[in-house]
């Protein structure tokens, strides 16, 4: 880099030099900041699986947006929802988490759900509650967690995304189905 700037600078006065450089030097920390700021996310990943299935009819159906529904009965029922290997490159630094739902209930019923996250086999941080689910679809999404949120748990690393990151959801009491 002093390469570059000598060689820009090799043609000024030498009054100007110094000035010159300072504003480049201050454009390259701008550029480090930016690209700090711009660092990649993985954008919205859809399960594309599910395990630990404990009562809920049609997990699958959770998969996508496309108004067909998984059916949770009880505050017995809980699924845990699978995602690929490979979501993150393997130095990527984990800063938060975002889960989205697509959820609903019957008008009767005050069920809400409880989003914890898996590691392999293990709950890593605290979990989220969904907060009241509309009794109808709405066609937008409750989002838990955020680009800061790491749900309670610092260890987060790459390795353990890519190696059998879940979300389980667990159905809450209060009634009719969700």
């Amino acid at each position: 880099m002093k390469t570059k700037i000598h060689n820009l600078t090799k043609g000024c006065h030498r009054r100007l030099k110094r000035p010159l450089a300072f504003i480049m030097v201050l454009s390259l920390l701008a550029s480090l900041l930016l690209l700090t700021a711009l660092a990649a996310e993985t954008g919205w990943v859809s399960a594309s699986g599910n395990a630990n299935n404990n009562s809920v009819s049609n997990p699958e159906n959770a998969y996508s947006q496309n108004n067909l529904r998984a059916t949770f009965n009880s505050s017995s029922d809980s699924v845990e929802y699978t995602f690929g290997s490979g979501l993150v490159p393997s130095n990527a630094e984990i800063t938060g988490i975002a889960v989205r739902i697509d959820a609903s209930k019957s008008s009767d019923s005050t069920r809400t759900f409880n989003l914890q996250l898996r590691s392999g086999q293990s709950n890593r941080g605290a979990s989220k509650n969904s907060g009241t689910l509309p009794n109808s679809d709405t066609g937008s999404y409750i989002e838990l967690g955020g680009a800061a949120d790491k749900w309670g748990y610092e260890g987060w690393t790459a390795s353990k995304i890519n190696s059998g990151f879940r979300v389980r959801i667990q159905s809450t009491s209060g009634g009719s189905s969700a």
